[in-house]
């Protein structure tokens, strides 16, 4: 019966809830949406669709950031090859035009005619100077750009460290909001179950009270009867003046009848009070059903959200564990070992859901930055290793099947010190084991 009445209220949430659009946007699937609701129930459901619809926005955005970063990344890379090929240019001009210099120094002149003999082009020395003024600009240029090219893949990484931590602490609360509603749902049921016994106990006695006054209104009615019967042929021979045994009957028999409808008014009032309680208890009981129904319906939508988030990470791991293998990263704050909260779950999840597949193996890779002390660093990359490793193991992969190497970076130190984001992170690459 509540099933029912949950599926009835349901379709009337559902009925109830309306869409900010128009004609135009329908057309359009990047177009965002605004629920609104008629009541408490539908603005409760409401206000989780459009919490979803900006979980959805977010994660749109979380993948147009990746494609950002990866098309910064080709483009350092293009600006790399583009570097080194300039500055091969570059050492090449420079021995040519110290190759003119040194014909310059060396002038022989003919014994006949008194003519120079290997004079050098000098026009030709100013192109090969102007050449190699215009790849060191060329250069400049490139360096600046890809400097800047470095600040972007930077800030990029920190959007999406920032949409993965908002993602986590979103289905944490949804978890914990789950919890908090299961709990109620659950004291609901309890508190209905007990009223729904002590209504059958009160219809119970109220029914048999019911059947107590048609019973004792039964026996006054017989009573009256036979008294009427009993004095009917006296009183027809009885003249003006009774006699006092007459009298006395007739007090007694109005005492009785008084007592019997004193009896008969308290019962009814009796019953009127039990009619009350049973409508409270009634009026009781629905408002339960309704809070119990409106619960189970924003739980159901919260663990339906929380359930898609999950099937989305198993799905991704799925599918690269088929064509090839899933690598994550994970970014460290200088100097710790340690992730924080939201990337540390996000692994959790990540190793829960890989440990269910067999035939895995999983490589993690601890990084330190070049700066600082070359001991210390080793120290700290290792560290970074060792517990990401252990996190795996919490979380159900077998410690056979896992590989950890660690190292420090060798960039040259830059000035800038994000420019060593990159370089202070944990790699976990998962794949198939090659049989």
């Amino acid at each position: 019966m509540r099933k029912q009445l949950t599926l009835i209220a349901a379709s009337i949430v559902v009925a109830n809830i309306t869409v900010s659009s128009n004609a135009a946007e329908a057309a359009c699937s990047s177009c965002t949406y605004t629920y609104h609701g008629e009541n408490l129930i539908t603005i409760a459901l409401a206000n989780e669709l459009n919490a979803n619809s900006t979980n959805f926005s977010k994660i749109k955005e979380l993948e147009t950031a990746k494609q950002q970063l990866n098309d910064l990344r080709l483009q350092l890379i293009k600006n790399k090859e583009t570097i080194a090929e300039i500055t091969s240019k570059i050492t090449e001009l420079s021995f040519v035009k110290r190759t003119h210099a040194d014909e310059n120094k060396h002038v022989t002149i003919d014994s006949k005619s008194g003519e120079a003999l290997n004079v050098p082009d000098e026009g030709k020395a100013s192109d090969y100077s102007k050449a190699l003024n215009s790849l060191k600009q060329k250069l400049s240029s490139i360096t600046k750009e890809r400097e800047s090219l470095l600040a972007d893949i930077s800030n990029k990484t920190k959007l999406i460290i920032e949409i993965k931590a908002d993602h986590i602490k979103k289905i944490n609360e949804i978890e914990k909001h789950y919890s908090v509603e299961q709990n109620k749902l659950k004291d609901i049921i309890q508190k209905e179950s007990k009223i729904s016994k002590e209504l059958l106990v009160k219809n119970s006695e109220l029914k048999d009270k019911n059947e107590n006054a048609a019973s004792k209104l039964m026996i006054v009615e017989s009573v009256v009867n036979k008294i009427k019967e009993k004095f009917k042929p006296d009183l027809a021979q009885k003249t003006d003046a009774p006699t006092t045994e007459v009298k006395q009957d007739e007090f007694n028999i109005s005492d009785e009848l008084n007592g019997i409808s004193r009896n008969i008014s308290n019962t009814l009032d009796e019953n009127k009070n039990l009619e009350k309680k049973l409508k409270e208890s009634a009026k009781d009981l629905e408002n339960l059903e309704k809070s119990s129904q409106d619960s189970q319906i924003i739980d159901i939508k919260a663990l339906n959200t929380l359930n898609e988030k999950t099937r989305e990470l198993a799905k991704k791991l799925q599918q690269n564990l088929i064509t090839g293998e899933f690598v994550e990263q994970f970014y460290y704050i200088t100097g710790n070992s340690s992730l924080n909260k939201s990337q540390e779950e996000y692994a959790g999840k990540i190793f829960e859901l890989a440990s269910k597949y067999k035939n895995i193996e999983v490589s993690i890779v601890g990084r330190a930055d070049p700066r600082g002390n070359r001991d210390y660093n080793e120290k700290l990359a290792k560290s970074r290793g060792i517990n990401i490793k252990e996190l795996a193991i919490a979380n159900g992969i077998s410690e056979g099947s896992i590989s950890m190497t660690s190292y420090v970076s060798s960039n040259k130190i830059e000035a800038n010190r994000e420019m060593h984001f990159f370089d202070r992170n944990s790699t976990v690459t998962i794949r198939r084991k090659m049989h």
